[in-house]
């Protein structure tokens, strides 16, 4: 990514952070000016940034429970999250006595390639 571009990806998105968040998403269509790769990136770190307070108040574990009993179906085998916390959740690696091993991509404070582990209830 450029640098110009990431300078103006960081402006209009702490511009973004500090209006309502009914009114962020026309914000950042205007601000980006018709440039839609722009437009997808805010958007797209605007919705990863949302409940952070939360989540880093929150154990992991209940964190990555209630993502995954908010993803579950009525029946069946319980889908994988989009993303749990700053994690976009990619596929599952692994599965164990002890939980599951996923690969995600760390989206904050540095983009990478990680590997959760979700241990199962009473494993910790």
């Amino acid at each position: 990514m450029e640098p110009d571009n990431w300078e103006k990806i960081e402006s209009i998105f702490h511009a973004a952070l500090e209006k309502e968040q009914s009114a962020r998403e026309q914000f950042v269509r205007q601000a980006c000016d018709g440039d839609p790769f722009l437009c997808q990136e805010i958007l797209s770190l605007l919705n990863a940034s949302g409940g952070t307070e939360e989540f880093l108040n929150a154990p992991a574990l209940h964190v990555a429970a209630r993502a995954l009993a908010a993803a579950a179906p009525a029946r069946g085998a319980l889908p994988l999250p989009d993303f749990i916390g700053h994690y976009r959740v990619i596929r599952l690696l692994g599965e164990g006595g002890m939980g599951l091993v996923l690969l995600a991509e760390q989206t904050t404070p540095v983009r990478r390639l990680v590997a959760l582990k979700l241990i199962r209830a009473g494993q910790d």
